[in-house]
């Protein structure tokens, strides 16, 4: 496996997942996963496709439709990072919207 699964043990079918996004960025087709919930989607994911856009110097956009949809793709990006990023210089961020900027609330 060589992808950027910054955790000690992959569970059978998140690699699945990341051979099919493999295959399908090498392809150039699209791809569409649909699993349940806490399968681990988001880092499968993320550990091939921000290795695969280093590697062939392109940028990811992940977009969420919800603001709480930011919390896990945020965790796996830093654990990724904290792995890899010596060597590789991941950047990132979030944008949220100006309604969701009140520290106050």
């Amino acid at each position: 496996m060589n992808y950027w699964f910054p955790y000690k043990d992959v569970r059978k079918y998140q690699e699945q997942i990341m051979d099919l996004i493999q295959k399908s960025l090498v392809e150039k087709k699209h791809c569409l996963i649909r699993a349940p919930t806490g399968l681990g989607k988001t880092i499968s994911a993320l550990s091939v496709v921000l290795k695969f856009a280093k590697e062939n110097g392109l940028k990811v956009i992940y977009l969420t439709n919800r603001t709480t949809g930011q919390t896990q793709p945020l965790k796996e990006f830093q654990e990724i990072q904290k792995k890899f990023s010596k060597e590789n210089k991941l950047l990132g961020g979030r944008i949220i919207s100006k309604k969701d900027l009140c520290l106050l609330k």
